[in-house]
């Protein structure tokens, strides 16, 4: 009996050592796919440079993982830099991968490091950022050159482009609402062509010398974004990859403009107090709190003025960017309310109603900016800017 199963335990082993060294031998499996998006034969286009107040990207965490993923499934690469006038300035035919896994590893790794000397190599040659034209010169490429798979598109970059459409430097446009974005280039016909392709975003919001460092929130908001450009682009599925780039800032490069960052919210009782969207955000079109507690938290200097000056009033305005006829709530009634539910945050904190007075201005007020284009599409910009809560204290 002994015997039998020992044979049998014997058998059981060859059998599997068979099978191990036959995939080993034969079509082993591409290293893991971080993301949820496929990831395959398809050519892949690699959109980065170094360039002027961008981190510079590194062939690393996430990033690396997904292209040594693609290249193990045979996939071409492309690289394109990221300037004002981004082009090809590399490229890689597909693998003709080795049966052997061990063979087929070492070309994997072979590339990537022809990879990584292009990307460093790889560096700005025009001045500004055109983010959303990489994108679409990445696509192009990767589609031309996918014959079978799913075309894979990744953009290594800060994402703060400094060219129109998406000109971050205008004010307003760094905290305007994402979905408005994609929609204003969705009208006016400016989205990068990014349809059937995977697009993967890579250091947005990381920043050099001198550009002044985004906020987590501001950060959160401009992948936000790039997911929603990539979306109404028609992009099959969107990621964001984590990884390392390099913040030490480039000198050998063409200078970019700086993308202004609003300075933090500073309290004084002769000026009025205004709170931005960015600020004391509210969903579109309501007067819900996208996150109460921070909305509390940028209220915090007026409660504590109002605790200590027990005979001071504050008047809480609202004010909103433009609405279409039917398609928007009414400006004063939604400016009303939004001033209402910041009065709301007060008297929680325990300051007394009959000390608030509320107030919805609508569009009517002194630094309104025109926020429609002649066809009345809303411009995100200047939309963002009118959208506020402004806080009057009166001793």
């Amino acid at each position: 009996m002994t015997q039998r199963i020992s044979h049998a335990l014997r058998l059981a082993v060859a059998v599997l050592l068979g099978l191990s060294a036959l995939l080993g031998c034969g079509s082993p499996a591409p290293s893991h796919n971080p993301v949820t998006c496929p990831i395959d034969s398809g050519s892949l286009a690699l959109a980065a440079a170094g360039r002027a107040n961008s981190a510079t990207p590194r062939l690393d965490g996430d990033l690396r993982t997904v292209i040594a993923h693609a290249l193990g499934a045979g996939a071409g690469l492309h690289l394109i830099r990221v300037d004002g006038a981004p082009e090809t300035m590399w490229r890689r035919a597909s693998l003709d991968l080795a049966g052997n896994s061990a063979a087929r590893e070492q070309q994997v790794e072979q590339t990537l490091g022809d990879l990584t000397g292009a990307l460093t190599r790889a560096r700005a040659v025009t001045t500004q950022a055109d983010d959303l034209t990489a994108l679409a010169v990445a696509a192009r490429a990767a589609r031309g050159d996918s014959r079978h798979g799913s075309p894979v598109v990744i953009l290594a970059d800060s994402g703060l482009q400094t060219s129109p459409p998406l000109d971050f430097r205008q004010p307003g446009v760094l905290s305007a609402e994402p979905a408005e974005i994609a929609n204003y280039l969705q009208r006016t016909g400016q989205l990068p062509d990014l349809s059937g392709v995977t697009v993967l975003f890579a250091g947005l919001g990381a920043t050099t010398t001198p550009q002044t460092p985004l906020t987590d929130t501001q950060i959160n908001r401009l992948t936000t974004t790039y997911t929603a450009i990539a979306t109404a682009a028609g992009a099959t599925c969107v990621a964001v990859l984590a990884t390392t780039p390099d913040t030490r800032p480039r000198t050998d490069v063409p200078e970019v403009d700086q993308v202004p960052v609003p300075p933090p919210v500073t309290f004084t009782t002769s000026d009025p107090l205004i709170l931005g969207n960015d600020v004391i955000g509210f969903a579109p079109d309501t007067a819900q709190f996208l996150d109460p507690a921070a909305a509390t938290t940028a209220l915090a200097p007026v409660l504590a003025h109002l605790r200590t000056h027990p005979h001071s009033t504050v008047t809480v305005t609202g004010t909103c960017s433009s609405g279409v006829l039917g398609h928007y709530p009414d400006r004063i009634a939604l400016s009303l309310a939004r001033a209402r539910a910041v009065a709301g945050l007060l008297t929680d904190a325990g300051i007394s109603p009959d000390r608030i007075i509320t107030h919805g201005a609508g569009t009517d007020f002194p630094d309104f900016v025109p926020d429609l284009a002649p066809d009345g599409t809303l411009l995100p910009g200047p939309a963002a800017h009118n959208r506020s809560v402004r806080l009057t204290i009166t001793t």
